[in-house]
């Protein structure tokens, strides 16, 4: 606990009580990381870093607080383990966490080199097969991104990370302003899967396809919500969704691949 009234205490004094921005938000992150990357020096990692983490994330408003609370509550192990063997220097996180701050460790845009064995073969001319051949049909799914807190009416054009769900914020205003309604069977937008478009969509497929030789789900279940998954949340999506497949496929083999959600 000491470990993070440490930091709770420097963070307080190099913070002002108005949320920091550009370059007063690189400092204040870069000073917190620095003292963060010491403490992992002197191998003194504990629970209470999960803590100052959030701290940092709510304060700086890098997120709302309870993506906050639930990344780090979720991921604190994984963050622990990469940050301890990546960052070098404070500029690599705060990078990550603040636009304009630094050079993240991991940039989206940069370009990796990544040497081939043998060099790249050369381009060779597929043979078709055999038009005469048998052939199979085969049903392919992806990317279901089943959300069960989707909620009918609720906001879907919203401010937090996932819409049409029942908002974290427990503001009146939130929940009485609805400007666009989440409609019954989904919405293009920062809203996942409800529940029964996927099983319409079955229905519907086991109504008019007879011939399936075989079904192939590739992964990616879970909705966005990142912050709300954990281990027994992601084995009930996945015996619930396959549940749902032996029900209205129970005579053809369904096949099912792990996604980067999973």
């Amino acid at each position: 606990m000491k470990t993070f009234q440490f930091i709770l205490v420097a963070f307080s004094l190099l913070t002002p009580t108005v949320v920091l921005a550009g370059p007063d938000a690189c400092n204040a992150c870069t000073e917190v990381i620095d003292l963060l990357h010491l403490l992992w020096g002197e191998k003194t990692v504990d629970d209470c870093l999960g803590d100052a983490i959030t701290f940092v994330c709510e304060t700086l408003k890098i997120e709302d607080n309870f993506v906050c609370q639930g990344i780090v509550g979720e991921f604190k192990d994984e963050f622990f383990y990469v940050a301890g063997r990546l960052i070098v220097e404070p500029a690599e996180i705060c990078g990550l966490l603040i636009k304009e701050c630094g050079s993240p460790i991991l940039e989206l845009n940069s370009n990796w080199t990544i040497p081939i064995p043998g060099n790249k073969p050369s381009v060779t001319t597929p043979v078709l097969p055999d038009p005469s051949k048998p052939k199979l049909r085969v049903l392919h799914i992806t990317d279901i991104h089943i959300d069960p807190s989707y909620t009918e009416g609720t906001e879907a054009d919203c401010t937090e990370p996932e819409c049409c769900r029942v908002p974290k914020d427990t503001n009146d205003f939130a929940r009485r302003n609805i400007k666009v309604p989440a409609p019954k069977w989904g919405y293009i937008g920062n809203c996942d899967t409800p529940y029964p478009t996927l099983e319409n969509m079955l229905q519907h497929i086991a109504a008019t396809e007879k011939n399936l030789d075989y079904i192939v789900v590739s992964g990616d279940l879970e909705s966005h919500a990142d912050e709300n998954y954990s281990h027994e949340g992601h084995i009930e999506t996945v015996k619930n969704i396959s549940n749902l497949f032996k029900f209205y496929f129970p005579n053809t083999k369904s096949y099912f691949a792990v996604g980067n959600h999973e």
